[in-house]
């Protein structure tokens, strides 16, 4: 078993290496950069995203591109609970959604929800029976106190440390411990950026401890207390990339979480450059 088990890791990761499908490179980010919006829209389909077009936006290619990785990564990966679990956030938010619709008196939302690693329809049945059980034993007891949450900033927080622990524990009784460094380190990060800006608010992070993921990982915790604004987010920023860097030599899942977290990141980069360029009236050229 665990033979074929490293073939198919082996023929996927294969796969993944092959595909012209890869995040882009800094000289591809320099050119996005110094391109005017135009340009910009143009490098994008020269680079394998959908062309833009007058039905489909800058921002509909990177979407389309997206739901395209997500689609590969299915089609490859080995193991699809592992997969799934690779999609944490959507389903967080997924649920958020649909427990405030629900506390608004909404009885339908006014679109479709975005498919994570978990059927929005489950989703849908336990907001409104107010029973998590059908999204197993490990979640149902993260999510039991929502009912008596009523301040919406906590609710959301509590929502997304029970998906991220899920995919941290679910990843280790998987065995795929590089694939939960990952994640770990993504929950630290997490971690330090909140308590930064709760601290621009002027807020004590100690009285918002639902705030926070649990440290589930190796090593010391960081202490940011004497650092600026300036090194903390470079200094969270650097430590993803490097275990992002390590995985780039990973054998299994890891590898895969590594690619996916690498296209989620050009993505989320991208809208934020090309809002700049619209808002900037095209981008540096002009």
């Amino acid at each position: 078993m665990n033979g074929e088990v490293k073939r198919s890791y082996e023929y996927a990761i294969g796969c993944f290496k092959a595909t012209s499908r890869q995040p882009l490179t800094s000289e591809q980010w320099q050119r996005l950069r110094s391109a005017d919006r135009a340009a910009a829209e143009k490098l994008l389909a020269e680079y394998g995203f959908p062309a833009v077009t007058g039905e489909c936006t800058a921002v509909d290619s990177i979407e389309r591109d997206m739901a395209s990785t997500v689609a590969f990564i299915r089609e490859n990966a080995p193991d699809p609970e592992l997969v799934d679990l690779l999609f944490f956030e959507q389903d967080a938010l997924n649920l958020k959604i649909l427990l405030k619709s629900a506390r608004m008196g909404q009885k339908d939302i006014p679109f479709e929800l975005a498919q994570g690693g978990t059927d929005p329809e489950i989703l849908k049945v336990c907001v409104a029976a107010e029973d998590f059980s059908l999204l197993g034993k490990e979640l149902a007891s993260s999510l039991e106190r929502i009912p008596g949450i009523t301040d919406p900033g906590e609710l959301s927080c509590v929502v997304d440390t029970a998906f991220l622990t899920h995919s941290i524990n679910a990843a280790k009784k998987k065995f795929s411990f590089t694939f939960a460094r990952l994640l770990e380190e993504y929950a630290k990060g997490r971690n330090r950026l909140t308590a930064l800006r709760l601290k621009r608010l002027h807020k004590d992070p100690a009285e918002f401890p639902f705030a926070f993921f649990p440290e589930t990982g190796k090593g010391e915790p960081v202490n940011d207390e004497n650092r600026s604004e300036e090194d903390i987010v470079k200094d969270v920023a650097k430590a993803f990339d490097d275990v992002i860097g390590e995985l780039g030599f990973d054998e299994g899942m890891g590898f895969i979480a590594r690619y996916y977290f690498l296209k989620k990141n050009d993505a989320a980069a991208l809208r934020l450059l090309f809002a700049e360029k619209t808002l900037g009236g095209g981008g540096e050229n002009e």
